[in-house]
């Protein structure tokens, strides 16, 4: 069994390469402006186990923030930005990020998801860009074409090493 976190299957779907993988933590201000307002929730945590290709995968992650409406669960995620040309971009990435974890959490019930994008340079709060019910066969199919690209990498790295003479 491999472990593996929702934010490096996100990463691994939006770049290109598992050679530049880094989890980037947020920088002072990231982290000031998730605690400002409410992103960093600490007591839930996504945990779920998928077969993909003959092999057992556990997933992780903690979402930055779960809280209830009127009986429904709301799973946020907050990205903050310094370019106004990034919103999107970022937007698209909580959007796959917050349905994973979505993906993880359900259990005879489809959660509502959102992502809210803030620019630390201009906005006032965080904006929201999207909320609606997760699509948890959207949240397969991310977590499907992450895990084939670490597949297939691993496999092409492995094929590159045999052909490789020493000496």
């Amino acid at each position: 069994m491999r472990t593996i976190g929702v934010s490096k299957l996100v990463y691994i779907l939006f770049y290109n390469s598992l050679d530049r993988f880094y989890i980037r933590k947020p920088g002072p201000n990231g982290i000031y402006y998730h605690r400002r307002w409410g992103f960093d929730q600490d007591k839930i945590r996504v945990e779920f186990f998928y077969k993909y290709n003959g092999e057992i995968w556990r997933i992780v992650g903690k979402p930055d923030q779960v809280r209830f409406e009127n009986g429904s669960m709301v799973i946020a995620e907050l990205k903050t930005i310094r370019r106004e040309t990034s919103r999107d971009i970022m937007g698209m990435i909580g959007y796959a990020q917050v349905n994973i974890y979505a993906y993880g959490l359900a259990k005879n019930f489809v959660p509502i998801i959102e992502v809210y994008v803030f620019n630390i340079e201009k906005d006032k709060e965080p904006q929201l860009w999207i909320r609606r019910k997760a699509d948890l066969q959207y949240a397969e199919s991310l977590i499907k074409k992450a895990l084939d690209r670490i597949l297939r990498e691993e496999k092409e790295r492995e094929s590159l090493l045999k052909s490789i003479k020493l000496f």
